[in-house]
């Protein structure tokens, strides 16, 4: 039963996100990371694997956007990093009010109450940090707003299992100049 809550919750984020990963399980000891280069989203990270890439349009109150998801699957964890660029609709507008937009989102889509929140920064972009619940699952996440590229920075882990690489992987996030394609 708690896989199939898991599980669920799982899908809820994916449909907040557009997500639609599926990899090889793997344990919980701490593993090797490996840095992927994204020059065209203009980021790189580090993941256990390499991800899978999933696109998908999705609503949003800024209109439908498109979402970019580099996720991989673990046994006890999904990580993730979702590209959503808002171009013009981004123009002028608060990046708080942006990014608290899309905390709220992430913890409506999936049922997760907020645990905690705060701001950050990541080579000057404004970003905010929070941790949600619900009855299956914890949710970490960070959010940058660098121009009009949202990056959601997240790992999914069921109750009572956190991923012992998560700051690792959170840290691993880098900005790299945008090569446009």
């Amino acid at each position: 039963m708690r896989h199939k809550v898991w599980l669920m919750l799982y899908r809820s984020l994916t449909v907040f996100a557009a997500l639609s990963c599926f990899g090889i399980a793997l344990g919980a000891q701490a593993q090797e990371l490996k840095p992927y280069d994204y020059p065209s989203e203009g980021f790189r990270v580090s993941f256990p694997s390499a991800p899978e890439l999933a696109t998908k349009s999705v609503d949003t109150a800024v209109g439908k956007i498109e979402v970019h998801l580099y996720s991989v699957e673990l046994a006890n964890a999904a990580l993730v990093v979702a590209v959503n660029d808002y171009g013009s609709n981004a123009t002028g507008k608060n990046p708080d009010v942006i990014l608290d937009a899309a905390r709220q989102g992430a913890l409506s889509k999936t049922g997760c109450h907020q645990i905690s929140s705060k701001t950050i920064l990541l080579d000057g972009h404004h970003g905010v940090e929070f941790e949600g619940e619900n009855q299956a699952a914890h949710l970490t996440v960070r959010l940058y707003l660098v121009g009009s590229v949202l990056y959601q920075v997240m790992v999914i882990t069921p109750l009572g299992n956190a991923y012992p690489d998560t700051t690792r992987f959170f840290d691993s996030f880098k900005l790299i100049p945008r090569v446009q394609g």
